[in-house]
């Protein structure tokens, strides 16, 4: 029998990804499994980066991209990608957040200088930092990862809806995330459901195995 998510129990228990577990953390299970993060490691690890890379999340990697063409590029996330989402790593780059650069690489120097994550920010742009804390999404691990507050606030992903949604597009879209766009951004909504952690296939999502470890993208950015 298949779990409310579209995968089986049994295969993702065998994988280590318990779909009560999941569904307790709020968090979606296809996202999860295709990406190789363990929702319970994430909550038991108050920031621990031993438990935090034993859940292929590498707080190495997050800490240190801060949308660096060339980190992004070896995380498996091209700039040319975020450049055709209308985000130009280069407007990021230059020194001093010029705002001129910024608002012409449709990012807004305001939420960006808030940097990083500031709640007051995150709650404006449509993200409630309880709600996203009690969604296993601590905000200490976003603000030492760097993760961009414009990618967030243009998104206003709602956990609940997420939790429900399981990746429906038609829940996404109404959520204010369009399919359309994470698949423009080379998230491909299918290629993750039926991943399996097939490393072929991660990568043809960009999304790219290292070792046991699965560097994510946008998607960690997100949530």
């Amino acid at each position: 029998m298949q779990s409310s998510s579209g995968l089986d129990p049994a295969v993702l228990q065998s994988s280590g990804l318990d779909p009560a577990v999941l569904q307790s953390s709020g968090m979606d299970p296809a996202v999860l499994q295709s990406s190789g993060m363990d929702p319970a490691g994430l909550q038991s690890s108050s920031l621990d980066p031993a438990v935090l890379q034993s859940s292929c999340l590498d707080p190495a990697v997050l800490q240190s991209s801060c949308l660096d063409p060339a980190v992004l590029q070896s995380s498996g996330l091209d700039p040319a990608v975020l450049q055709s989402s209308g985000m130009d790593p280069a407007g990021l780059q230059s020194s001093s957040l010029d705002p001129a650069v910024l608002q012409s690489s449709g990012m807004d120097p305001a939420v960006l200088q808030s940097c990083c994550l500031d709640p007051a920010v995150l709650q404006s742009s449509c993200l409630d930092p309880a709600v996203l804390q009690s969604s296993c999404l601590d905000l200490a691990v976003l603000q030492s990862s760097c993760l961009d507050p414009a990618v967030l606030r243009s998104s206003c992903l709602d956990p609940a809806v997420l939790q429900s949604s399981y990746m429906d597009p038609a829940v996404l879209q109404s959520s204010g995330l369009d399919p359309a766009v994470l698949q423009s951004s080379g998230m491909d909504l299918a290629v993750l459901q039926s991943s399996y952690k097939d490393p072929a296939v991660l990568q043809s999502s960009c999304l790219e195995l290292r070792g046991n470890n699965t560097v994510t993208g946008l998607i960690e950015a997100k949530l």
